[in-house]
């Protein structure tokens, strides 16, 4: 989530956010938002499935989009004002 909160200005800036005022409204709404359903369908899930394959499938949502981001920001040349999304996929994370 780190990643995305850190490239956000730019996410929301193409997406037609123009303010930062704006920019910072729709992060916090947009994070806020997939983390209540996120835990509303582990709650659910979690007597369906068990514990240990939604571990696993947490750990694999938590590795691929950082590692995306990351290759993206080395694709683009953003590593001047977000040096930190570089380090999954240096870790071999994702891509």
């Amino acid at each position: 989530i780190n990643a995305v909160i850190c490239h956000s200005g730019k996410i929301f800036k193409v997406a037609g956010f123009t303010t930062p005022h704006d920019q910072t409204i729709a992060t916090i709404v947009s994070v806020g938002v997939v983390n209540c359903l996120a835990t509303l369908i582990a709650l659910a899930w979690i007597d369906k499935f068990g514990r240990k394959p939604l571990l696993y499938a947490g750990l694999i949502g938590m590795m691929d989009p950082p590692g995306f981001l990351g290759g993206h920001d080395l694709w683009e040349g953003w590593g001047s004002w977000c040096p930190g999304s570089r380090i999954p996929l240096s870790c071999g994370n994702g891509l």
